[in-house]
C-alpha cells in the first residue's frame, strides 16, 4: 500500500498532500520500513492529522467483518499517520462508514442511537 501512495504522490504531487505524507514516502524509499516510517516524524510521536481518516472509507464499505476493517484501517494509518489518535480517528471513522451502510434505511438513522452503537464498537476495537 505505502508504494502505491508513493507512486500517486510522485504522478501528481500537487494534489494537495500535507508535508508530512512527502517525508514519510522519501523515508520508505531510503529502506525505512513503511510501518516505521511514520513514526520518525514530530519529534518521534507520528503525525495525528486526518489524511488516514479522509481516505478510509472504503475500508469502511468493502469489510464486513469489525476486526478485519479494524486492522485494515490502522495498517492504512499507519503508512503516513501514526499518531495513535490519528490512527483512532481513521478507526472511528471506517467503523462509522460501516456502520452507516449497514443500517436499516427503511427506519432511518436516529443520530443519538447511532453514535451510542459507534462507541460500543470502537471502544471494544480500538480505545
Amino acid at each position: 500500500m505505502a508504494w502505491i501512495f508513493i507512486r500517486n504522490y510522485e504522478e501528481e504531487p500537487w494534489r494537495g498532500y500535507a508535508i508530512g505524507p512527502p517525508r514519510v514516502f522519501r523515508l520508505i524509499k531510503s529502506g525505512v520500513p513503511w510501518n516505521e516510517a511514520a513514526k520518525r516524524l514530530f519529534g518521534g510521536a507520528g503525525s495525528f492529522g486526518n489524511g488516514a481518516a479522509m481516505r478510509v472509507a472504503p475500508v469502511g464499505l468493502y469489510f464486513d467483518d469489525l476486526e478485519t476493517l479494524v486492522e485494515i484501517a490502522c495498517n492504512q494509518s499507519i503508512t503516513t499517520y501514526a499518531h495513535k489518535l490519528g490512527i483512532e480517528g481513521t478507526v472511528i471513522q471506517a467503523c462509522a462508514v460501516a456502520l452507516a451502510v449497514r443500517s436499516d434505511r427503511r427506519r432511518g438513522i436516529n443520530p443519538n442511537d447511532f453514535i451510542e452503537e459507534l462507541l460500543g464498537i470502537t471502544k471494544k476495537r480500538c480505545l
